[in-house]
């Protein structure tokens, strides 16, 4: 049987295989069915990260797919249609595409990026802390736990790796703008605008990408998740 992921196209370039997802139609009908959307969004934007780089471990990857709400964390996909679903379902509501859409796939694929370089920069941080000595564990255990972390940080780095590549080569071959570096800036940012206090910038952003002004609608998403991040530590 034949690997339709790993097909690669006459120039070389892999075909991505990407399933039919919930079309815009849904979107709209669904807009005020908060829990049911986001479900299904959540579904999506999963299946659509999968498809594009098939050749990584999703399990481990959702498993450290992080939302941290008022009680406790969640994870998973769970963590999905709480960090992101909201954000990326409404702008391709907006934009009137479905969720299979080159630019909803990117922007899929550019989430689990984003978990992965979280995820590698909290392991940096354990392994600096543990090779300083900075830990109450005697050597023997110290050295076991760095060399876990190490492996650990190697196998989430080969992933992040493919990600990053599967998103280049699928912008190249399905994104009219690839070649626009404020264009791809804002499809990899444009899923965390999702809380409440953002829903101005985003709001202005999303009307001038639509217009074609990349310029200002990158300047209200940079501004709100700016905004966003300092009263984090008020």
């Amino acid at each position: 049987m034949v690997d339709e992921t790993k097909l690669e196209t006459s120039e070389g370039q892999p075909s991505f295989i990407i399933s039919p997802k919930h079309d815009n139609a849904w979107l709209v009908e669904k807009a005020k069915e908060t829990n049911n959307r986001l479900n299904g969004i959540a579904d999506d934007v999963i299946a659509n990260a999968r498809e594009l780089t098939p050749s990584v471990n999703w399990h481990d990857i959702l498993t450290i797919t992080t939302w941290h709400g008022v009680n406790r964390p969640v994870y998973g996909k769970f963590a999905v249609q709480r960090r992101v679903a909201g954000a990326i379902g409404n702008m391709a509501r907006i934009m009137s595409w479905n969720m299979d859409n080159p630019a909803v796939v990117y922007m899929s694929g550019a989430v689990f990026v984003k978990v992965l370089n979280e995820k590698l920069e909290s392991l940096g941080y354990v392994l600096e802390t543990l090779k300083k000595g900075e830990s109450l564990l005697d050597e023997e255990a110290r050295n076991i736990r760095i060399s876990e972390r190490e492996a650990e940080s190697g196998k989430f780095g080969v992933f992040r790796a493919r990600i990053i590549k599967s998103l280049e080569q699928y912008a190249t071959s399905h994104l009219p703008m690839a070649g626009n570096p404020a264009y791809l800036e804002l499809l990899r940012k444009i899923p965390f605008t999702g809380h409440d206090s953002m829903a101005k910038e985003k709001g202005k952003a999303i009307r001038a990408f639509k217009n074609g002004d990349l310029t200002t609608a990158l300047e209200q998403i940079n501004a709100s998740l700016k905004r966003r991040s300092d009263s984090m530590w008020r």
